[in-house]
């Protein structure tokens, strides 16, 4: 007498399709994430232990340790006339703010006369950036 096998049924997973998904995903968020650029100056600066968040609508005034000077990024000379310069981009500004990146290296008076140029030229607050002070190792 024959007797009937049972067949087993095994269930398996597509995994070609979960990885399709998978990778959809993975292109999604990376297309998706935003990034913060930082600018390609490069500037150490001084280290404190206060600190604000950086309004995106402020100009922004770059000096580093070379005296090379930048105003958002573009780069001017230190015989134009900086004023000039700044007075339509600080007035084009919403908050009126210059927030000042000065390499720590770079000498002091040079700092103030940034900002006195910057308060002649229409801008209400400043502001000097720097970076958290490092944690010291134990």
């Amino acid at each position: 007498m024959k007797f009937k096998r049972n067949l087993r049924i095994e269930a398996s997973i597509p995994t070609t399709s979960l990885a399709d998904i998978v990778f959809l995903l993975l292109v999604f968020f990376i297309i998706s994430t935003t990034f913060v650029t930082q600018p390609a100056i490069k500037i150490k600066l001084p280290e404190a232990t206060t600190r604000e968040l950086e309004p995106t609508e402020a100009v922004i005034i770059f000096l580093d340790a070379q005296d090379h000077l930048y105003i958002n990024e573009e780069e001017v000379r230190w015989d134009r006339n900086l004023s000039d310069i700044l007075k339509p981009k600080i007035y084009a500004s919403r908050d009126k703010l210059v927030v000042i990146k000065a390499d720590r290296d770079v000498y002091f008076g040079k700092v103030v006369k940034l900002m006195d140029i910057a308060k002649q030229a229409g801008a209400q607050r400043l502001a000097v950036a720097t970076q958290p002070p490092a944690e010291k190792e134990r």
